[in-house]
């Protein structure tokens, strides 16, 4: 009989300490935690090339030194998507003091202009944002084709046009081209001006010749610029020769 009390004391104090040890660890953590080793200092935005980080996030909101874990990563992750540039991100923690956010950018494939506004488009063609002004050194292809903008999308007024234009931009970008194209502009349903940044413009047919045309162009145009022309007219739509002709 007192060997059994025994034991069940020893159980019992057995389980004290235990749970003791559980409590001690556990309210060690809790201060671990709460101290300021884990207060946000710093934040890293990764793949980010044609937004700045405070375009990406307001880095101030978000740093104010307040402990790390009590940070809400999907609202800020939120956040951050709704830019209308960003297509994807991912914000994780990184112990003791810092969030990695990894953005992932819509590509902005050309400027459009409809005679009145600008705005930026993605490769399906869908809108990206209008923009007020054109910056002097932007860098994208500018579309000149018939369009309107509601409700934040875009509306084309010519389906066949929309589907050129952008297989247009897709072989300028196969061709590497894209640094060296300023403008695409349909005269017609069929017929498409390809201007040079370096003054240069080529007549092309929307045919099923479009691809080799457009490869014709980049050979041509390296030909030009080899023999510092930087204007004239190229003309591509007779089906065997190109016709050049001086401004």
């Amino acid at each position: 009989m007192k060997k059994r009390k025994r034991k069940r004391k020893r159980r019992k104090d057995k389980l004290i300490i235990v749970l003791t040890f559980i409590l001690m660890v556990s309210l060690g953590a809790i201060s671990l935690v709460k101290s300021n080793i884990f207060n946000l200092t710093k934040v890293e935005i990764i793949g980010n090339t044609t937004l700045k980080d405070d375009q990406i996030i307001d880095l101030e909101k978000l740093v104010t030194n307040k402990n790390i874990f009590t940070y809400n990563l999907k609202k800020v992750r939120k956040e951050i998507v709704n830019n209308p540039y960003i297509e994807d991100a991912q914000v994780k923690i990184k112990l003791p003091n810092k969030i990695v956010i990894t953005v992932k950018e819509i590509d902005i494939v050309a400027v459009l202009f409809n005679g009145n506004e600008y705005c930026y488009i993605d490769s399906s063609g869908n809108l990206i944002e209008k923009i007020n002004n054109l910056e002097e050194n932007n860098d994208k292809i500018i579309c000149s084709v018939d369009y309107t903008l509601s409700n934040n999308s875009i509306t084309f007024k010519n389906q066949k046009e929309k589907d050129g234009m952008l297989k247009v931009l897709n072989i300028i970008k196969s061709e590497y081209l894209e640094k060296e194209v300023k403008q695409i502009e349909y005269t017609n349903e069929d017929e498409i001006n390809i201007i040079t940044k370096y003054g240069t413009k080529f007549l092309i047919v929307d045919d099923k010749e479009l691809e080799y045309n457009i490869a014709r162009a980049s050979k041509i145009l390296v030909d030009l610029q080899s023999k510092k022309i930087n204007d004239g007219i190229v003309d591509l739509t007779y089906s065997n020769y190109a016709v050049y002709k001086p401004s």
